[in-house]
């Protein structure tokens, strides 16, 4: 592929200094490198691929962390693959994923197994769906992140939500409680939603807090005043791109220095909240490769350089999310790295969709093989054999007196051979006979029209 792109000269230099271009190329990424650990991946830009860099970044690509997205929304279902390539390529190193319910979460653990290292993710219930809540689903949670406790970071998304579930403020509170309890019991960081309901969001937090280790509230949306009262309980505060917004993020940019710096981290919450500084036409969603844009204009608000901004919420979410750390990055490539075509994510891609059911992929069909009137089959150890009765009776015998390679050499010598281990056996008549349905089959099927 490599060999057959029209710009090969430019892309190669583009991936040996990891630096930015700001004009599109034609390339059918992704490629990897081999000082990229674990999954995390470089893809030449595509066509619109330069409207997810701000100006802000000069010649290096910082690394960053996405610490909320909804990649379970139906939005990503047709290109995950993309998606994700996108989002390494633009120097997210690792994505946290947001679950909303028992669902959610055990879809999002399946897309961690497939790309470890890279995404990790939270495991609760969302305070809009607790109506939809089982009575065993938490236990249920609970023994998923028990088991798959290297891709697990925290329990959540949970808390309380009065703007749209104002008729079960009670049920709400108690889910709520339940997981602060949970995480308490297994030690993991609370991934917490708060919205329209304040008050009792941090009455419950103040109940639990010296239970709970670690607190992220994410999408922080609040005033001055609840600001300040979450900073005296020491959580961490998620910014998203509803900072970029003119109107809605006007009062937060006049009060995010007022955050302590090792409290900041910064997510997207994809597909919503999208960052509308990015250059026109705006995709039609967000997603994390648009998290560049979330720090450039945080880095304007706290007067920052973006790279040391962007080294700092790292930092700071790898210290919240423990689990992160078994992932590394790095920005500088060594001076002749070796370019080749990920064909093995691609395969990996392939059965998570497969899992999933967003493909059909279509079975091998089985060998037929032809048995005459007077063969039999001999089975020894996992292998099937055509004989005659006279050889099976004989190799009936001998199988129980001679060790298993004498065995093998008297099959050899009876020029015996083993059948396809996915086969079917049919008579000549069958075959015969299933060759004229087929026929008949055919013969009935219109030709197609022509468009």
């Amino acid at each position: 592929l490599l060999d057959k792109a029209p710009q090969k000269e430019t892309i190669l230099k583009c991936v040996t200094e990891q630096t930015l271009l700001r004009t599109p190329l034609k390339f059918p990424g992704p490629i990897l490198t081999p000082s990229h650990v674990f999954s995390f991946r470089v893809t030449i830009p595509g066509p619109f691929y330069h409207m997810f860099f701000p100006e802000s970044y000069v010649n290096k690509i910082p690394e960053i962390i996405d610490t909320g997205a909804n990649l379970f929304n139906k939005q990503f279902s047709k290109n995950m693959r993309v998606t994700l390539s996108r989002a390494f390529s633009s120097g997210v190193s690792q994505i946290v994923l947001i679950s909303v319910d028992l669902a959610s979460t055990e879809f999002n653990i399946q897309l961690c197994l497939n790309y470890p290292g890279s995404l990790v993710t939270v495991a609760g219930i969302h305070p809009t769906t607790v109506s939809e809540v089982k009575e065993n689903d938490l236990d249920k949670i609970k023994e998923i992140v028990i088991k798959h406790k290297h891709a697990v970071a925290g329990i959540g998304e949970c808390g309380l939500d009065y703007e749209k579930g104002k008729d079960n403020k009670e049920l709400q509170i108690k889910i709520f409680e339940d997981q602060l309890q949970l995480a308490s019991e297994l030690k993991v960081p609370i991934f917490a939603h708060e919205r329209g309901a304040f008050d009792d969001f941090v009455l419950t937090l103040k109940k639990h807090r010296s239970k709970v280790d670690k607190i992220l509230l994410n999408c922080f949306t609040g005033t001055k005043e609840q600001l300040e009262k979450y900073i005296e309980l020491d959580v961490y505060f998620g910014i998203t791109g509803i900072i970029c917004s003119d109107d809605r993020g006007a009062h937060l940019r006049d009060i995010l220095e007022l955050i302590p710096k090792n409290r900041i981290v910064i997510g997207t919450d994809a597909p919503y909240m999208l960052p509308f500084i990015m250059k026109r036409p705006f995709p039609r969603r967000n997603e994390p490769a648009c998290l560049p844009h979330v720090l450039d204009q945080l880095a304007k608000c706290l007067k920052m350089d973006i790279y040391e901004l962007a080294a700092l919420t790292t930092r700071n979410a790898r210290e919240l999310f423990g689990v992160l750390e078994v992932c590394s990055f790095s920005g500088h490539l060594p001076s002749k790295p070796e370019v080749q075509v990920v064909d093995i994510q691609k395969k990996v891609d392939d059965e998570l969709e497969a899992k999933l059911g967003n493909t059909k992929k279509s079975q091998p069909k089985p060998t037929v093989v032809i048995i005459k009137p007077d063969q039999l089959v001999f089975t020894h150890k996992d292998d099937k054999y055509l004989v005659t009765e006279k050889e099976k009776s004989v190799l009936e015998k001998q199988q129980q007196k001679i060790d298993d390679s004498s065995f093998l050499q008297l099959l050899t010598d009876f020029e015996l051979k083993p059948l396809p281990k996915n086969h079917v056996l049919m008579t000549e008549e069958e075959v015969k006979k299933k060759s004229e349905e087929a026929e008949k089959k055919q013969k009935k099927k219109k030709p197609k029209k022509k468009c």
